[in-house]
């Protein structure tokens, strides 16, 4: 969930072609992007009977978790905007926000230039 949202960037060749289609040209998140504190419970006496801990799925959870980090950079983001006197409301971004996507939409002097 959060490579979808940071860093796996699908590009595509101006013919239509998958330009990211390899391990090699795909960034995909790794250890050292877990934080050292990484802390998780989970919940006890659930009243839903059959499932692990009561779970409903196993498999959305992640992606659930992963856009909170795409919310936390945008409120970031934000945050510059306003101590740098950028009104910028609503603050759309595209997924996934790339530390080119973040570098450019922290508009200053040098991205102003290249910003839309």
């Amino acid at each position: 969930g959060y490579g979808l949202h940071t860093s796996e960037e699908l590009l595509i060749s101006p013919k239509g072609q998958l330009i990211t289609d390899s391990i090699g040209k795909y960034k995909i998140p790794t250890s050292d992007c877990v934080p050292e504190k990484f802390h998780v419970a989970l919940l006890k006496n659930a009243s839903t009977k059959g499932n692990v801990y009561s779970s409903k799925g196993i498999g959305e959870p992640p992606l659930f978790l992963g856009i909170s980090a795409f919310f936390a950079i945008r409120d970031a983001i934000k945050g510059h905007h306003r101590q740098n006197g950028i009104d910028n409301d609503p603050l759309l971004l595209p997924s996934p926000l790339t530390p080119q996507v973040i570098r450019l939409a922290c508009a200053d002097n040098l991205t102003g230039r290249f910003a839309p």
